[in-house]
């Protein structure tokens, strides 16, 4: 029958009808047989709604209980997977648990009470709580300490919990300060700061894992502080707890601790290195973030504020990443004291384009991005045509439209050769027709010849004055051939209209560039944190972010790449 169940649960998907009429009639004609091969089932536990089948048939007379109480049958581990996946089936199955450990809690010996108290924290339900009340002082203290995390994961109450911290036996405080984790509220934050600092291993490695969990950067730094420490037992229990966060910002750390002299603690990191190895290996055979950092402003006291995009590989912006999400170095060097706000703007947004009509294609990208509500427009330019007087010939008005059709129409018009206005002109026409409408808007140049800069720079006066009015921050991405002294005038230019300046040192970057902009003009972070050295003078830095399936990161080795903003710009605020 084994070889029949087996092949009934893979052919449920595809004819669930057939196939479960043929596994009722298994279990009808020969229970017993039924129940046996359906134990050797369990243990590969192959999910699915065939699987599901199976555990419905099981339901009834409390078989399912029978099976998840005898340890003969299956692991502990084992045990626990099934509860967790056939609560979704049976929403008593907990409380029939709970009410046999109940009932036969007399004659029961300690091992079997803790392997029934470790399977109800796989699937916490109210309904149980009275029914270990008596486990909560019971004298054994792993007993006593699993019904104490079974209680908290069920109650996710932080004052309960702190009570328990008063509780002499390590192993209570450290379930009930694992039962607060993902509990997001002042009061479960001020518990597991409050636990970072208990005596025990165990205890502090709980709550700063806890408060990683919770998206505080702290727990970085003090997980690392705590790796540091004299006691062996420390510095076990903090690597146990890295490799739990599956963070390559602790690799370079672990792989010190490997070489600890005491053996604890060297296994403990070399456990931890390889679990966050298998975990990077994952996130590499998915498509990368796609991540840019884009502005920098330097405070005094060596504050650094940088500002990031990210967004998914398909590239939309990514939204709701809490701090633990980003790690930034310098230099290699690991900053560990940062915070991270995350900005977003109105979904309402007209844009404006203007480029060389030879380059459509660096425009023509950010068309993957653009939503609904989203307004362009467009001006194609030709390069030196305008003498920097603010008195080259005016465009005709540009079309401002929602519709990618049109807006594709527009860029194909302008490769033709029939834009032929100039620069300046092309940037007062979007500014005219990016003002018509919405609250958020902007002006995007593309830059790709130094003669096209200064003749920016030549009119930047009335054209900041003209951008400040209509409130329409223009930005400048400057291309390769934009040599460093006219990059400079373009920054300012930039800074002067409200807007923002990005340097492109490969011309397979501008469409990049452009989109990028286009991006963080929707949506952005801000990450602000100290130098990690005094000097301040960090020659590259990264930034790292990761979310639970891929991850990316953008490496900074020239300054210049970067808008180093004076002011805050409308997109930032």
């Amino acid at each position: 029958m084994s070889k029949r169940l087996a092949t009934l649960i893979q052919e449920f998907p595809a004819n669930p009808q057939r196939a479960g009429r043929a596994m009722r009639e298994l279990s009808e004609t020969d229970p017993r047989a039924f129940l046996a091969e359906s134990i050797d089932i369990l243990r590969r536990l192959p999910k699915g709604p065939g699987l599901d089948c199976v555990l419905t048939l099981l339901a009834p007379d409390d078989y399912l209980v029978d099976i998840l109480w005898d340890d003969d049958l299956l692991t502990t581990a084992q045990a626990t997977e099934l509860a967790a996946y056939a609560q979704r089936l049976d929403g008593q199955l907990s409380l029939h648990l709970g009410q046999r450990l109940g009932a036969a809690s007399a004659g029961a010996g300690n091992d079997k009470i803790e392997r029934v108290l470790e399977i109800l924290t796989a699937t916490p339900d109210a309904m149980v709580l009275p029914l270990l009340l008596p486990f909560t002082r019971h004298p054994n203290r792993r007993i006593r300490s699993k019904a104490i995390l079974m209680m908290g994961l069920v109650n996710r109450n932080a004052k309960w919990a702190e009570k328990r911290l008063a509780d002499p036996d390590p192993r209570v405080r450290a379930n009930a300060v694992e039962s607060m984790w993902n509990v997001d509220s002042p009061e479960a934050r001020a518990l597991l700061s409050k636990s970072a600092g208990d005596r025990h291993h165990r205890v502090a490695a709980n709550a700063l894992l806890g408060l990683y969990r919770l998206g505080d950067p702290t727990g970085t730094r003090q997980l690392i502080d705590m790796s540091r420490s004299e006691a062996p037992e420390m510095r076990a229990a903090s690597a146990w707890a890295m490799g739990e966060c599956d963070d390559p910002r602790f690799l370079s750390r672990l792989r010190q601790l490997a070489g600890d002299p005491f053996t604890r603690v060297a296994d403990s990191a070399a456990k931890a290195a390889a679990r966050i190895q298998v975990h990077l290996c994952r996130q590499a055979d998915a498509a990368p973030l796609r991540v840019r950092l884009f502005a920098e402003r330097i405070r005094p006291a060596g504050q650094r504020e940088l500002w990031v995009s990210v967004a998914s590989p398909e590239g939309f912006p990514l939204h709701g990443l809490t701090p633990m999400a980003f790690a930034v170095y310098e230099d290699e060097r690991l900053v560990t004291d940062y915070s991270v706000e995350e900005a977003r703007q109105s979904e309402s947004l007209a844009a404006g384009f203007a480029f060389p009509r030879s380059l459509p294609a660096a425009v023509a990208g950010c068309l993957r991005y653009k939503t609904k509500p989203h307004q362009w427009a467009l001006a194609g330019y030709v390069s030196g045509a305008g003498q920097g007087t603010g008195t080259a010939e005016e465009r005709a008005d540009c079309l401002l439209s929602a519709s990618p059709s049109v807006l594709t129409q527009e860029l194909d018009r302008a490769a033709s050769g029939q834009d032929c206005t100039s620069l300046y002109a092309a940037v007062r026409s979007l500014l005219k027709a990016v003002s018509q409408d919405q609250e958020n808007r902007h002006v995007i140049v593309l830059v790709c010849a130094p003669e096209d800069s200064h003749e920016l720079a030549s009119s930047q006066a009335g054209m900041a004055e003209q951008a400040r009015k209509l409130s329409v921050p223009i930005h400048v991405v400057a291309g390769p051939h934009v040599p460093a002294e006219s990059y400079v005038l373009l920054e300012e230019f930039a800074h002067k209209c409200g807007g923002r300046a990005l340097r492109i040192f490969s011309e397979e970057k501008l469409a990049d560039a452009v989109s990028t902009l286009y991006l963080s003009l929707m949506h952005s972070y801000r990450i602000a944190y100290r130098h990690t050295d005094a000097s301040g003078g960090a020659s590259q830095t990264m930034v790292r972010v990761a979310s639970p399936t891929t991850s990316g990161y953008h490496m900074v080795e020239d300054a210049s790449e970067i808008d180093h903003p004076l002011t805050v710009t409308t997109s930032e605020t």
